[in-house]
Protein backbone atom coordinates (compact mmCIF):
# COMPACT_ATOMS: atom_id res chain seq x y z
CA UNK A 1 0.00 0.00 0.00
CA UNK A 2 2.88 2.31 0.16
CA UNK A 3 3.19 3.35 -3.25
CA UNK A 4 -0.54 3.88 -3.55
CA UNK A 5 -0.36 5.88 -0.89
CA UNK A 6 2.69 8.22 -1.91
CA UNK A 7 1.09 8.80 -5.37
CA UNK A 8 -2.31 9.80 -4.05
CA UNK A 9 -0.53 11.98 -1.75
CA UNK A 10 1.16 13.74 -4.25
CA UNK A 11 -1.59 13.54 -7.24
CA UNK A 12 -4.25 14.14 -4.44
CA UNK A 13 -7.28 12.94 -6.85
CA UNK A 14 -10.76 13.48 -6.44
CA UNK A 15 -11.38 9.48 -5.85
CA UNK A 16 -8.76 6.60 -5.99
CA UNK A 17 -9.40 2.68 -5.60
CA UNK A 18 -7.51 0.54 -3.27
CA UNK A 19 -7.86 -3.62 -2.89
CA UNK A 20 -8.31 -4.30 0.63
CA UNK A 21 -5.75 -7.41 -0.13
CA UNK A 22 -3.05 -4.73 -1.09
CA UNK A 23 -2.69 -3.48 2.17
CA UNK A 24 -0.74 -6.25 3.26
CA UNK A 25 -0.71 -8.99 0.39
CA UNK A 26 -2.58 -11.17 2.18
CA UNK A 27 -6.11 -10.28 3.20
CA UNK A 28 -5.26 -10.06 6.68
CA UNK A 29 -5.49 -6.97 9.29
CA UNK A 30 -2.11 -5.01 9.26
CA UNK A 31 -0.03 -4.78 12.10
CA UNK A 32 2.27 -2.70 13.77
CA UNK A 33 3.77 0.03 11.06
CA UNK A 34 1.62 -1.24 8.32
CA UNK A 35 -1.26 -0.73 10.41
CA UNK A 36 -0.54 3.07 11.01
CA UNK A 37 0.31 4.22 7.70
CA UNK A 38 -2.43 2.28 6.61
CA UNK A 39 -5.23 3.97 9.40
CA UNK A 40 -3.07 7.52 9.04
CA UNK A 41 -3.77 7.00 4.95
CA UNK A 42 -7.40 6.22 5.18
CA UNK A 43 -7.98 9.13 8.02
CA UNK A 44 -5.92 11.31 5.60
CA UNK A 45 -7.66 10.54 2.50
CA UNK A 46 -10.66 11.04 4.39
CA UNK A 47 -9.98 14.98 5.64
CA UNK A 48 -8.71 15.94 2.08
CA UNK A 49 -11.93 14.86 0.55
CA UNK A 50 -10.71 12.15 -1.23
CA UNK A 51 -13.01 9.62 -1.52
CA UNK A 52 -12.04 6.15 -1.73
CA UNK A 53 -13.31 2.91 -2.93
CA UNK A 54 -12.63 -0.37 -1.38
CA UNK A 55 -12.44 -2.91 -4.15
CA UNK A 56 -13.65 -6.58 -2.75
CA UNK A 57 -13.46 -9.74 -5.45
CA UNK A 58 -15.03 -12.17 -3.00
CA UNK A 59 -17.74 -11.93 -0.58
CA UNK A 60 -15.22 -13.51 2.12
CA UNK A 61 -13.27 -9.71 1.90
CA UNK A 62 -15.68 -8.05 3.82
CA UNK A 63 -14.47 -10.06 7.21
CA UNK A 64 -11.61 -7.73 6.51
CA UNK A 65 -13.67 -4.88 5.81
CA UNK A 66 -15.55 -5.41 8.77
CA UNK A 67 -12.61 -5.59 11.21
CA UNK A 68 -10.56 -2.57 9.69
CA UNK A 69 -13.70 -0.71 10.62
CA UNK A 70 -13.76 -2.11 13.77
CA UNK A 71 -10.18 -1.94 14.76
CA UNK A 72 -10.55 2.06 13.41
CA UNK A 73 -8.43 1.59 10.23
CA UNK A 74 -10.88 2.38 7.79
CA UNK A 75 -13.35 5.46 8.76
CA UNK A 76 -17.11 3.59 8.52
CA UNK A 77 -18.30 7.15 7.21
CA UNK A 78 -18.99 7.32 3.15
CA UNK A 79 -18.22 4.13 2.34
CA UNK A 80 -17.81 3.45 -1.27
CA UNK A 81 -17.55 -0.28 -2.43
CA UNK A 82 -16.46 -2.34 -5.95
CA UNK A 83 -17.68 -5.68 -6.66
CA UNK A 84 -15.85 -7.56 -9.07
CA UNK A 85 -16.95 -10.47 -9.93
CA UNK A 86 -15.66 -12.98 -12.22
CA UNK A 87 -12.26 -12.30 -12.00
CA UNK A 88 -10.99 -15.53 -10.40
CA UNK A 89 -13.45 -17.74 -11.72
CA UNK A 90 -12.70 -20.23 -14.76
CA UNK A 91 -12.37 -18.53 -17.95
CA UNK A 92 -13.05 -15.31 -16.02
CA UNK A 93 -16.73 -15.46 -16.60
CA UNK A 94 -19.33 -13.76 -14.27
CA UNK A 95 -22.85 -14.48 -13.24
CA UNK A 96 -25.66 -12.39 -11.82
CA UNK A 97 -25.47 -14.80 -9.22
CA UNK A 98 -22.06 -13.77 -8.21
CA UNK A 99 -23.88 -10.48 -7.30
CA UNK A 100 -26.32 -11.97 -4.44
CA UNK A 101 -23.66 -12.73 -1.74
CA UNK A 102 -22.05 -9.29 -1.84
CA UNK A 103 -25.74 -7.76 -1.73
CA UNK A 104 -26.97 -10.35 0.93
CA UNK A 105 -24.00 -9.13 3.30
CA UNK A 106 -24.28 -5.09 2.35
CA UNK A 107 -27.81 -6.07 4.34
CA UNK A 108 -26.36 -8.08 7.20
CA UNK A 109 -26.55 -6.62 10.34
CA UNK A 110 -22.66 -5.11 10.21
CA UNK A 111 -23.68 -3.12 7.88
CA UNK A 112 -26.96 -1.07 8.89
CA UNK A 113 -25.41 1.83 10.73
CA UNK A 114 -23.02 2.30 7.65
CA UNK A 115 -23.74 4.38 4.83
CA UNK A 116 -22.44 2.42 1.92
CA UNK A 117 -22.26 3.92 -1.94
CA UNK A 118 -21.41 0.25 -4.13
CA UNK A 119 -20.75 -0.67 -7.53
CA UNK A 120 -20.22 -3.59 -9.58
CA UNK A 121 -18.01 -4.51 -12.24
CA UNK A 122 -18.00 -7.53 -14.16
CA UNK A 123 -15.66 -10.03 -16.12
CA UNK A 124 -16.69 -11.94 -19.75
CA UNK A 125 -20.65 -12.46 -21.38
CA UNK A 126 -22.61 -12.20 -17.82
CA UNK A 127 -21.31 -8.52 -17.72
CA UNK A 128 -23.82 -6.80 -19.25
CA UNK A 129 -26.58 -8.82 -17.01
CA UNK A 130 -24.90 -8.33 -14.01
CA UNK A 131 -25.17 -4.00 -14.27
CA UNK A 132 -28.46 -4.35 -15.18
CA UNK A 133 -29.05 -6.63 -11.79
CA UNK A 134 -26.79 -4.20 -9.60
CA UNK A 135 -28.83 -1.25 -10.85
CA UNK A 136 -31.90 -2.92 -10.08
CA UNK A 137 -30.45 -3.42 -6.51
CA UNK A 138 -30.00 -0.16 -6.11
CA UNK A 139 -25.95 0.14 -6.81
CA UNK A 140 -23.78 1.52 -9.52
CA UNK A 141 -22.05 -0.21 -12.75
CA UNK A 142 -18.48 0.30 -13.77
CA UNK A 143 -18.96 -1.58 -17.36
CA UNK A 144 -16.25 -1.43 -20.63
CA UNK A 145 -13.45 -2.75 -22.03
CA UNK A 146 -11.01 -3.20 -18.73
CA UNK A 147 -13.48 -6.41 -18.15
CA UNK A 148 -14.78 -7.37 -21.16
CA UNK A 149 -15.28 -6.25 -25.03
CA UNK A 150 -18.72 -8.28 -25.86
CA UNK A 151 -22.31 -7.22 -25.88
CA UNK A 152 -24.99 -8.67 -24.61
CA UNK A 153 -25.72 -11.02 -27.54
CA UNK A 154 -21.88 -12.29 -27.54
CA UNK A 155 -20.40 -10.34 -30.85
CA UNK A 156 -17.54 -8.18 -30.25
CA UNK A 157 -18.33 -4.19 -29.48
CA UNK A 158 -16.95 -1.60 -31.51
CA UNK A 159 -16.13 0.49 -28.46
CA UNK A 160 -17.14 1.07 -25.06
CA UNK A 161 -19.44 3.34 -25.75
CA UNK A 162 -21.24 0.76 -27.84
CA UNK A 163 -20.95 -1.23 -24.06
CA UNK A 164 -22.35 1.51 -22.47
CA UNK A 165 -25.01 2.57 -24.51
CA UNK A 166 -26.49 -1.15 -24.70
CA UNK A 167 -26.64 -0.74 -20.96
CA UNK A 168 -27.95 2.59 -21.04
CA UNK A 169 -30.86 1.12 -23.13
CA UNK A 170 -31.89 -2.13 -20.98
CA UNK A 171 -31.76 0.27 -17.75
CA UNK A 172 -34.20 2.83 -19.46
CA UNK A 173 -36.61 0.21 -20.62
Amino acid sequence: MYEQDALVRVIEPGSVSVCLKEMDGEGKLPVGRERKLASEFYYWANEAEIDVQHILFDVREFEQLKRCIGEGIIPDSDLQLLFVMGRYTRNMESSVSDLLPFVTELNSDSFREVEIDWAVCAFGLAETECMVKAVELGGKTRIGFENNMLNRDGSLADSNAECVSELVQLIDA
